[in-house]
């Protein structure tokens, strides 16, 4: 398992969905899935993990390991709430990462609208600076 997506529905009557390298799903807790979001869970307890932020764009890092980057959809939920994503990839790499991300992004195409000015050639160059930084110190 290298990348995997998660996203909430629009109703919470409907299992999240999660895209698990690049095969999309509803989930209904079998082992595959359950390990992926066992692993996503886990990114919240990692050590030396460093955050950018840029709106609503979330980037945590752990060098040498993976990245996650969340953000939200556009489109809304049934209380108007927009509906957040998750997704992880196991490179440090920015640049592949958003690349293997915008599959998923466009495999959800369908049912959300993604702002993908978030991850404009800009943002994307100034957070691979970053990320060369902290891994040359």
């Amino acid at each position: 398992m290298n990348t995997f997506l998660w996203t909430q529905n629009e109703k919470p009557t409907i299992p999240s969905t999660l895209i698990i390298d690049h095969i999309r799903s509803e989930y209904e807790g079998n082992a595959g899935q359950n390990e992926a979001m066992k692993v996503l869970s886990s990114t919240s307890k990692w050590d030396c993990v460093e955050t950018i932020e840029k709106g609503n764009l979330s980037i945590r890092f752990k060098l040498n390991e993976a990245i996650v980057v969340s953000s939200c959809f556009k489109t809304t939920d049934v209380s108007g709430r927009p509906m957040p994503f998750s997704f992880y990839c196991k490179n440090d790499d920015i640049y592949e990462v958003i690349k293997e991300l915008k599959i998923d992004l466009e495999e959800l195409r369908d049912s959300r609208e993604y702002d993908h000015t978030e991850l404009d050639n800009s943002t994307i160059q100034n957070i691979a600076d970053y990320i060369s930084q902290k891994k040359k110190k």
